[in-house]
């Protein structure tokens, strides 16, 4: 034997069932880093990847540059490569009695093969090779028949069209089309999409080359106003940046990173307790022959090294199985249960184990392991001589306090009361074991009872006002305005008040509308959907003339009473028009008996209702105003800018304005804002909102559309699909058209549902992996403790045999410690976990997500029962080691 740390490998030989245990939960450990740092990266990749998809793969973007400034861009050291985009037209063009906004782009090779290379799919054709050339999108195919070869006239140009492409997505109002940039030279100004070499950093060098060429930086805030003024601006590609670690903003970014820490600290302590009890009881099993080695003269750094090398030992060999199994889980999560059963595209980012995994773990497990044997390695060298020969185990410490419990005796008889007192004696360690079960038992049950109201909430939403599908339209009237009308003859803010821009917004919407009636005769004649129905939104300013009373909890709701017009402008509420379908979908809902749908068409009107949620789940609905059915009313659609300080100090112009717009209804009835069409949520924007008739809006169009931005409409039509085989036929087919072809939206309520269910079943299988991973090592550590209280106090047991206790008292005593420890974190978490889940509640029904109120009883006996389990099964180790224990040999305390 060359030194005394070569005695370590015979140690760790005589005491396999005690290190394999410890080797288990360290490997267990350096599983959950490794899986919890590749799953990092992973997310990252994938976010960074869809960023590129969508955005494009450029971090920043510099629109209008004079050539000179793109030399010093090409020549510059710090930008990777570039790509060219030039304008050849933008405007109003007329398709097929249909107004888009067309928009015709030069761009350069690299444009189409590395900056947006995977996110421009060839539909048909091929990308253009000339400048004569041009692809457009998809919808002009689809919709219109243009053909391969056909001449597109634009502008004072003419292009052959050599192919269609279809982009990530498309917007309703515009239509695209590329050709090539043969000659950047024909061009006073090009856009340039740029990135750079260096893999952090990246905002502040792109706002190093914005300063060098002399040009400005636009934020979200003021882009529009730059994009008008035509000067020279970058603009950062803002999500890509956000995903690539450049904090824009920081917020999610932050609270991912704060998830992973919490993460690694849960696994890092439980990992730190196992070690700690493992070593203690090592030291406590071969204090006596520690002692001997100083008698013959280690010194207690030669003993700490002794200690140290055991523990390095078990952590060396649990590297490369913990890595490689860590590995091999995650590669299954990801590639099985993710992008199967919960289906999401990774744009090809695969599960890699990079060497800076690798080392993070590494460098981890050995932190973890040299705190976690710091304390009993310097314990270990602090032995007396004297008492380490005498005795088999470590001294206890003098100052124990005397515990008794008179409930557990009377429950659980002298047995339990003898267990809670033996537990209590080391009372560090009885904490840590309660706080580790109780953080288990409270994921456990958080989860599943998360889990539980999702499961009923999806249950819920195929069962309430919804139809199979959904198709909504929005028109972005500030977009529309910017690319056809010439800006530099009006004001610089979006408050346009003129008869053009009244008649551009209102043909907009009549398109919409127009196109939506194509789509609901096409669905009746194909017999593709039947109860069909179609609803307008649109946002408004509202004063009500008269109201005596109404309810002040609209959240997005502003309120002020006006005298002179004996009214209060409600800021911000909401006008719903339904058609004769949509009254029928919702009239049972309709509180009252006067609602019919002759009243309804005949100026009707329904109030909907706020709806608020208390502490306890229980959901009230009030009412909106003190209206009752069959009053009169008189409403005045106002305009929204500055209708609150207006309508407080109205001038006698404004009043006169005011009064042109006024629209008297009649009350038919109220219904609560969850039991709406057009609402999926519960208190999701309980903004201050009437309904009226598609007569009642046909009658007052005018009215109730100016020039104001806040009252653009959306258009939705809902139907359910005559059957599952039709279903099956024409959901992929109408999905395309829908938001490929037209960009509108297109909702499956079952495939929705079904999209759901599949993200629970992946969700739970993580949270599940992850959450009983950690209470294993829990389970290790509780082993762990129970072997070495077994140690601790075989003297102990041996003078309570010798004094008339039986083994099988004592077999009773020490399952009555794994009850009592059981106890304990079931009274710590199951009022946690009923706090945290009736939080989760409450905001799940305020959002609609669920209608659960109660607790979930059967989750709640489960997790208790399955701790009581886990905790009967962990004494059965000690229990077997003290049915081997003669009682002499226990008072004498040797081995």
């Amino acid at each position: 034997m060359n030194s005394y740390t070569d005695i370590v490998l015979k140690q760790m030989k005589s005491k396999k069932k005690r290190n394999v245990l410890t080797l288990l939960g360290i490997i267990i450990s350096v599983i959950l880093f490794t899986s919890i740092g590749e799953y990092s990266e992973f997310i990252k990749s994938y976010r960074i990847a869809e960023a590129k998809y969508y955005e494009g793969n450029s971090e920043g973007i510099f629109y209008n540059i004079s050539h000179d400034k793109i030399k010093f861009i090409e020549n510059n050291v710090e930008i990777k490569d570039y790509s060219l985009r030039a304008e050849d037209f933008i405007g109003k063009y007329n398709l097929g009695n249909q107004n888009y906004n067309l928009k015709i782009y030069s761009v350069d090779e690299n444009f189409i093969s590395n900056t947006y290379k995977g996110s421009m799919n060839l539909v048909e054709g091929e990308f253009p090779k000339s400048s004569k050339e041009i692809i457009l999108e998809r919808k002009a195919k689809e919709q219109y028949n243009k053909k391969i070869g056909d001449i597109f006239n634009a502008g004072d140009k003419s292009y052959k069209i050599s192919g269609f492409f279809q982009g990530t997505y498309t917007n309703s109002q515009d239509l695209i089309g590329l050709s090539n940039l043969e000659n950047p030279d024909n061009y006073t100004k090009l856009c340039v999409f740029v990135r750079l070499n260096k893999t952090n950093g990246k905002v502040e060098i792109l706002d190093r080359i914005a300063k060098d060429l002399d040009i400005e930086v636009a934020n979200y805030d003021n882009v529009y106003n730059f994009k008008k003024s035509k000067v020279s601006y970058l603009e950062y590609n803002s999500t890509l940046l956000y995903y690539m670690g450049e904090d824009m903003t920081g917020h999610m970014i932050i609270s991912q990173k704060i998830i992973e820490l919490v993460m690694i600290i849960i696994v890092f302590i439980s990992t730190v307790v196992l070690i700690y009890s493992s070593i203690n009881s090592s030291i406590t099993e071969k204090i006596n022959q520690l002692s001997l080695l100083k008698c013959i003269g280690a010194t207690p750094t030669q003993i700490r090294k002794i200690i140290f090398k055991e523990s390095l030992i078990l952590g060396g060999l649990s590297i490369f199985p913990g890595v490689l199994i860590g590995h091999l889980i995650t590669w299954f999560i990801i590639n099985i249960v993710v992008k199967n059963s919960m289906a999401i595209d990774f744009y090809g980012v695969n599960v890699k184990l990079s060497p800076k995994i690798i080392l993070c773990v590494v460098f981890i497990t050995l932190v973890t392991i040299i705190l976690s044997t710091a304390k009993p390695a310097l314990k270990a060298s602090k032995i007396s001589l004297i008492q380490g020969i005498k005795s088999n185990s470590l001294k206890l410490e003098k100052n124990i306090k005397k515990r008794k419990s008179k409930f557990l005796r009377y429950l659980l008889g002298v047995e339990g009361e003898l267990a809670y007192r033996n537990l209590r004696a080391n009372n560090r360690s009885f904490i840590i074991t309660t706080l580790a079960l109780s953080a288990s038992l409270i994921m456990f049950l958080v989860f599943s009872g998360y889990i539980d109201a999702i499961i009923v909430g999806i249950n819920k939403f195929s069962n309430n006002n919804h139809s199979d599908v959904e198709i909504s339209t929005y028109t972005d009237i500030a977009e529309y305005i910017y690319n056809t009308y010439d800006y530099s003859k009006k004001d610089n803010t979006y408050d346009i008040d003129d008869e053009e821009f009244i008649s551009c917004m209102l043909s907009r919407i009549s398109d919409d509308d127009k196109l939506l009636n194509k789509i609901k005769e096409n669905l009746i004649k194909d017999k593709i959907g039947r109860k069909i129905y179609k609803t307008h939104i649109m946002g408004k300013d509202l004063l009500i003339e008269n109201i005596k009373s109404y309810d002040k909890s609209f959240d997005t709701t502003d309120l002020k009473y006006n005298e002179k017009l004996n009214g209060t402008v409600f800021h911000n509420g909401e006008i719903l028009v339904y058609d004769d379908e949509a009254f029928n979908k919702i009239n049972k809902e309709i509180k009252g008996n006067y609602a019919d749908l002759i009243k309804f068409k005949n100026n009707g009107v329904i109030f909907v209702n706020p709806i608020s949620v208390d502490l306890k789940g229980r959901i009230y609905e009030k009412a909106s105003t003190s209206f009752k059915e069959k009053d009169n009313i008189n409403i005045y659609p106002v305009n929204s800018v500055d209708s609150i300080e207006k309508f407080e100090n109205p001038t006698k112009k404004d009043l006169e304005e005011a009064k042109k717009s006024k629209i008297t209804l009649h009350v038919i009835g109220s219904i609560g804002k969850n039991q709406i069409i057009d609402s999926d949520r519960i208190m999701n924007d309980n903004t201050f909102s009437i309904i009226v008739s598609e007569n009642t809006y046909d009658k007052y169009k005018d009215k109730m559309v100016d020039g104001d931005l806040n009252s653009i409409q959306q258009h939705k039509i809902g139907f359910d699909y005559y059957n599952q085989s039709v279903r099956k036929i024409y959901s992929e087919k109408l999905k395309d058209y829908i938001t490929l072809d037209l960009g509108y939206t297109y909702e499956d309520h079952y495939m929705i549902k079904e999209h759901y269910k599949h993200y629970i079943i992946g969700m739970s299988i993580i949270i599940y992996s992850f959450a009983g991973l950690t209470m294993l090592i829990s389970i290790l550590n509780i082993i762990n403790n129970r072997s070495s209280a077994i140690l601790y106090r075989k003297k102990e047991f041996g003078t309570l045999m010798a004094i008339g206790m039986n083994k099988k008292d004592l077999i009773k005593s020490i399952l009555f410690e794994g009850i009592v420890n059981w106890i304990t974190p079931c009274i710590v978490s199951v009022p946690i976990s009923c706090i945290i889940l009736k939080f989760i509640y409450v905001n799940l029904i305020r959002h609609g997500d669920s209608r659960v109120v109660n607790m979930p009883i059967f989750i709640f006996i489960i997790g208790i029962s399955g701790l009581l389990i886990i905790n009967i099964l962990s004494t059965l180790i000690p229990i077997i080691k003290l049915k081997k224990f003669d009682m002499i040999d226990m008072i004498k305390n040797e081995e």
